[in-house]
């Protein structure tokens, strides 16, 4: 049963190589294996006609390279559509995570909480975290 089954998944996996126009090298399963003896049976495969055959990179379509990516800060494109970094903690140092409190009278509100919670339990109200003008951090839900 387990034969039929693995001839079966062999055969399909060379098929699918094969339509790929890939190739498929097969090593009989041992307990080790000599670095020379697989370099033996791969080198065939990694002939200079065979390397310069296979694309390098798989070309974009034209709307796909024609659109922008990400711009880095460094080179200061973007930076007036970053929101500014998480405020610190005032105790530990680390930055704060935005919250949101499930229970009681600030059921709802978004609020500042130190990541290293139980251990900091410093809080700070949202409100409070940016000077007045200065653009919000809103978290993605």
């Amino acid at each position: 049963m387990r034969a039929r089954i693995r001839k079966e998944r062999d055969d399909f996996v060379a098929g699918v190589f094969d339509a790929a126009g890939l190739a498929l090298l097969r090593v009989r399963v041992q307990r080790s294996y000599q670095p020379q003896e697989l370099a033996a049976l791969v080198e065939p495969f990694l002939s200079s006609q065979a390397v310069d055959a296979v694309p390098l990179a798989v070309p974009l379509p034209a709307a796909e390279q024609a659109a922008p990516t990400t711009l880095s800060p460094a080179n200061g494109e973007g930076e007036q559509n970053m929101a500014p970094a998480p405020p610190r903690c005032p105790k530990c140092g680390d930055e704060m995570v935005l919250r949101t409190a499930r229970r009681g009278d600030n059921q709802g509100q978004q609020f500042w909480g130190c990541p290293n919670f139980p251990r900091c339990r410093a809080t700070m109200p949202y409100e409070d975290a940016y000077p007045v003008g200065q653009e919000r951090y809103r978290a993605e839900v």
